[in-house]
Formats: C-alpha cells, sequence, structure tokens
C-alpha cells in the first residue's frame, strides 16, 4: 500500500488500525477485533480498495469516493 510523504498510522495487536494521509485528505480507521492480527490482509486489502475507488474530479478539484461493484 502505497504511503504519501507526511503519513502516520498505527497498527493494534489485534487488527485495528488507523492512518492519516494529509497529502490526500484522508483519515482510515479500522476498528477490528482479529486474532491472529494480520487476518489474511485485510486492513491492507481495505486500504488498497479505498486507494483505487478515489478519482479526482478535477472541476471541482476534489475527490469523490465511487462505489464498489464488487459482490
Amino acid at each position: 500500500v502505497p504511503i504519501s510523504a507526511g503519513s502516520i498510522w498505527w497498527s493494534g495487536s489485534a487488527g485495528t488500525r488507523y492512518s492519516i494521509d494529509p497529502a490526500q485528505n484522508i483519515v482510515i480507521v479500522i476498528m477490528a477485533q482479529v486474532s491472529p492480527s494480520h487476518g489474511g490482509g485485510f486492513r491492507e486489502n481495505f486500504v488498497r480498495l479505498v486507494d483505487a475507488s478515489i478519482i479526482e474530479d478535477d472541476k471541482a478539484n476534489d475527490y469523490i469516493i465511487q462505489p464498489s461493484h464488487q459482490g
């Protein structure tokens, strides 16, 4: 998962995580209780899917989250 310069993050021992990415103006908080904490990579997949669903709206110069069509 790419990390922008200036980002901070923390991962807990049972799957919790937060990250703040000021370059992308994104805050992610995952409140999960999974043991072992890697949980099959769900945190990394979550962040990857969030990143993939964000597009830049050139007209408004804002970011828009596109809904996923995955089942």
